[in-house]
């Protein structure tokens, strides 16, 4: 008898979207501000981006830090 493995197709398209979303909030982080305003952030998170600010950076690792858990 064979044995058949059964997936949960919209578990793993939430997953790969989730994972897809943190790598992308990684991007950001290195794109800089005009990243972040492209991609929706307040104007405030891209101005302290624009000046070195340590704020916007954390916020955005740490949300791409949740993501990355959701994706396991």
């Amino acid at each position: 008898m064979r044995d058949f493995v059964s997936y949960n197709i919209p578990l793993i398209v939430g997953a790969a979207s989730s994972a897809i979303a943190a790598l992308l909030h990684i991007c950001i982080i290195f794109g800089g501000p005009a990243w972040y305003r492209f991609f929706g952030a307040c104007e405030r998170m891209a101005a302290g981006a624009a000046a070195g600010h340590l704020y916007p950076p954390v916020v955005t690792v740490g949300i791409a830090c949740v993501l990355g858990v959701w994706a396991a």
